[in-house]
């Protein structure tokens, strides 16, 4: 470990790991060397190295803040999405991201989905990629699920466009 000296500048105080620039502790290593040498949480399930009382900085300032240790927790895919989704006595609509043309978009295992697609999906399983998944109601940003039906591409633009036509319903 290098020797630091109080009569070192802050320029020289560079992390003593090999390669690595960072500003360094009294130590002589950076926060991020720093905690890896420490060992990891006391927090089970945690891996996180520890900083500070033998946490890792999120459960340091958990119990910090509450005056004990809170285990953080995710709320699950479907409880993210329907808390934004707006029910009404018709129509369950869609509140968050909702893109040009209409349609709603969920985040998903880190990809965008349609959230229509996504509803039907969570209640009757995987979709094939050449189905649609039609809106009845003809509003797109409705997401409830006795709205939503699977068609093929055919079915879905003559739904299209008998919704277009007055003097047809449009749903066949």
């Amino acid at each position: 470990m290098a020797e630091l000296t109080r009569s070192s500048t802050v320029s020289d105080r560079t992390c003593s790991i090999d390669g690595c620039e960072r500003q360094t502790n009294r130590l002589g290593l950076c926060p991020v060397h720093y905690a890896k040498t420490r060992g990891d949480c006391k927090v089970d399930g945690c891996l996180a190295g520890y900083t500070a009382r033998g946490y890792c900085q999120t459960h340091y300032w958990q119990a910090r803040r509450s005056g004990e240790l809170q285990k953080a927790t995710r709320p699950t895919p479907e409880a993210r999405f329907w808390a934004k989704v707006e029910k009404t006595d018709t129509c369950w609509n869609w509140t968050a991201n909702v893109l040009d043309d209409g349609y709603g978009m969920f985040c998903y295992r880190s990809k965008n989905v349609l959230a229509h697609r996504h509803a039907y999906r969570m209640a009757h399983g995987e979709i094939p990629d050449w189905m649609h998944v039609d809106h009845t109601c003809f509003n797109r940003r409705c997401v409830r699920l006795d709205h939503l039906r699977l068609t093929t591409p055919k079915q879905n633009a003559e739904n299209r466009s008998g919704a277009q036509r007055t003097s047809r319903s449009g749903v066949r």
